[in-house]
């Protein structure tokens, strides 16, 4: 499976993500995830304090996502690594400082969720440009796209779909 991250369109989520949204780049997104697969996603959640797999009833066809395909493809090894981080706590003090700039006071036993994308980004190999770690979602989304638009970018997802015959949160995780 290519490597597939998706990202959390802020217009449906709470004032936070909107807020995060605004002063991040204001490209509409809050919030990243690896995709896992079409019913998990892999990623750090403010909400739930660290790194955690979450159930949705269909990434690709999810109102509340746009999917990105990058040309890198993951193997078990990777996959595994990924799980492995599973309850890696989240960095709540390194992304309020990542606001206003200060990012020397990130912790790497902790994760905010565009750190945790860029981190496994960078360990696809050769083909995976080195991305600095420390930035939110928007940026990430468009150093991603500036870096593989031309070599095999692709956003999976259906952007037009409607979640109604799922009981979801405000991310689309089935509850």
């Amino acid at each position: 499976m290519k490597l597939q991250i998706g990202f959390y369109k802020a217009k449906y989520g709470g004032i936070d993500d909107k807020l995060i949204n605004y002063f991040s780049g204001n490209n509409g997104y809050s919030h990243c995830e690896i995709v896992l697969n079409k019913n998990q996603m892999i990623g750090a959640h403010m909400q739930t304090g660290n790194v955690a797999i979450y159930n949705y009833p269909d990434v690709y066809s999810s109102k509340y996502w746009d999917i990105v395909e990058l040309p890198l493809y993951m193997n078990n090894n990777f996959t595994k690594g990924l799980k492995e981080c599973v309850g890696t706590p989240y960095d709540t003090l390194g992304v309020v400082l990542s606001f206003i700039g200060v990012t020397q006071l990130s912790r790497d036993d902790k994760v905010w969720c565009s750190e945790f994308c860029t981190i496994h980004h960078n360990r696809m190999g050769k083909k995976a440009k080195k991305i600095p770690t420390l930035i939110m979602p928007n940026e990430l989304y468009r150093r991603l796209y500036d870096m593989y638009n031309s070599k095999g970018w692709k956003i999976v997802s259906n952007l037009d779909a409607d979640d109604t015959a799922y009981s979801v949160d405000r991310y689309g995780r089935i509850i």
